[in-house]
């Protein structure tokens, strides 16, 4: 039977799961299937992140992938319009690492602000 989310009362968010950062790292750079603006999952780091040519971590932890620099951004906007990844990706990515009890990018926490 076909996954039909729309029957349902609840949402969703895929996530590519990996044993490492560098795993999840090289898979951006190799598998088609994973797109611009999917979310990563490193549990054993406590890493969710964002796939990407550069691919980031939302989490105060990084490990292989990367940061977002501290002062960089204004604003959520600008962050987006860098990275082209869309604002909903950011959300819920932060949403699962903190659901997952991982603490946040601080600098990602404060553009985000009443978001979360």
């Amino acid at each position: 039977m076909d996954f039909e989310p729309d029957r349902f009362a609840f949402s969703y968010a895929r996530a590519f799961c990996f044993a490492s950062s560098g795993n999840a790292y090289d898979a951006t750079q190799t598998d088609a299937a994973i797109s611009r603006g999917a979310i990563l999952l490193i549990a054993s780091e406590r890493i969710v992140g964002l796939a990407d040519t550069w691919p980031i971590a939302v989490t105060q932890a990084h490990g292989a992938l990367h940061q977002i620099a501290p002062g960089r951004f204004a604003d959520l906007g600008a962050l987006v319009a860098e990275f082209g990844i869309s604002e909903s990706d950011f959300l819920e990515a932060a949403q699962l690492a903190r659901e997952l009890g991982f603490a946040l990018d601080p600098t990602l926490e404060a553009l985000l602000g009443s978001l979360l």
